[in-house]
């Protein structure tokens, strides 16, 4: 999948982008991690569904009954749907250069805020704004001024120690990656890497390439899930980085030596085995 660059993909065509501007974006897939490389600052106000996003060293799942701000780099993105079967996000962006944005909106770490009844206020007023342009611009002045009141709630984010070599960043990445969702290409992109760099440290630091270290933690993620919750098969697919059940149940079986049905299964009658010769 190629990577999404925001605004210029949201404006094809267009000689210049808008300095600010509003999408309701609505969708009814599952998207896999999409690489993003975020050229403007922006808002998603999520209305219905799930999000996820990855920074570089931090991992951002949005809480229910949140939004999320999101400065201007590089991000991988996955989105949700609700259990009507859609995901709707009101985007919210503008260029960088316009404002120097308050300490409560970081340029380099996102941000979960929760919703109010001043937020939905605002959303509402931003659906009926339209492409004017000098309205939106005050609009950015008014959210950013509320957003550091004592009204608004919010997740800080958890910043850690600055990761200057290639080897700090990658290994940042590898522990905010905990569901291992992030494939080798996200993984890179989110390290300013190639490819080709990116399995180069990885293999120097754990001795294994990062497609067979990914597979061997998806695999041995997925059977704690399978021991531990009642969840679908293709839910803990999804959970472990794999978007098609049939490809999940082969590598499964694979490396378990069961398909994964029949591993729960196995599991079960042994645990019923044990309770009845208690």
């Amino acid at each position: 999948m190629p990577v999404i660059t925001v605004p210029d993909d949201i404006f094809p065509g267009e000689t210049a982008c808008p300095p600010v501007g509003v999408l309701d974006y609505k969708s009814n897939g599952d998207a896999v991690p999409a690489r993003v490389d975020l050229k403007y600052h922006l808002f998603s106000f999520i209305q219905e569904g799930h999000k996820e996003v990855w920074y570089a060293g931090l991992n951002v799942s949005v809480p229910d009954g949140a939004f999320l701000w999101l400065p201007a780099r590089r991000c991988v993105m996955a989105e949700k749907r609700s259990a009507s079967g859609n995901y709707n996000s009101v985007l919210f962006f503008f260029n960088p250069s316009l404002y120097d944005m308050p300490p409560a909106l970081p340029d380099d770490l996102p941000v979960a805020f929760y919703y109010d009844d001043y937020v939905r206020t605002f959303v509402r007023s931003l659906l009926l704004t339209g492409n004017d342009t000098e309205l939106l611009r005050l609009k950015v002045l008014e959210l950013a001024r509320y957003l550091t009141t004592d009204r608004a709630k919010h997740h800080p984010p958890e910043p850690g120690a600055p990761a200057n070599s290639p080897e700090e960043r990658i290994r940042r990445l590898v522990e905010t990656n905990r569901n291992h969702r992030l494939g080798v290409e996200e993984m890179a992109f989110l390290c300013h890497m190639s490819v080709a760099t990116f399995r180069r440290h990885f293999t120097r630091m754990f001795g294994m390439a990062p497609r067979e270290w990914l597979f061997n933690k998806r695999m041995r993620l997925a059977a704690r899930y399978l021991r531990r919750e009642h969840a679908a098969i293709g839910d803990v697919a999804q959970r472990c980085g794999f978007m098609n059940p049939s490809a999940f149940s082969r590598a499964f079986k694979r490396y378990h030596g069961y398909a994964p049905g029949v591993y729960r299964r196995k599991l079960s009658d042994s645990a019923q085995l044990l309770t009845e010769t208690e």
